[in-house]
């Protein structure tokens, strides 16, 4: 499903030519296929690079929450139980790691690394 396409702001002094050059990526799609087009483009943009032509990448925003901080519902779960959870849970991930180390000489494995996995569990059991 698409929708209407974004367009540049800047003023076509040459409607006829843009559609000239609109045409013509299309018959390179159509003929050469994708691949070829963005090759062409690629091509393009270092050219109008080398002639100090600025060009804005697109515009990408970062997340913005819709919804304001007085209609969000309170957090459901418990932080100070959880914390507890999570310190338990690194704590024998920090354990295993060690005893494991001590007993079988360049196992290897990095506490982090047990870490890391525990706050995914965390995550997934507690709050999906």
């Amino acid at each position: 499903m698409s929708g209407p396409k974004p367009r540049q702001s800047l003023p076509d002094f040459d409607p006829e030519e843009t559609d000239e050059w609109l045409e013509s990526i299309r018959s390179v799609v159509e003929s050469h296929g994708v691949e070829r087009a963005r090759m062409l483009l690629h091509e393009l943009m270092i050219e109008a690079k080398d002639l100090s032509i600025p060009i804005k990448p697109p515009s990408r925003t970062p997340y913005l929450n819709t919804i304001s901080l007085d209609q969000q519902p309170p957090y459901p779960g418990d932080l100070e139980i959880e914390k507890k959870i999570q310190n338990s849970i690194l704590w024998n991930a920090a354990v295993v790691v060690s005893d494991t180390n001590r007993r079988i000489d360049g196992i290897g494995g990095h506490i982090s690394t047990y870490a890391s996995s525990s706050t995914l569990y965390e995550v997934g059991f507690n709050h999906i």
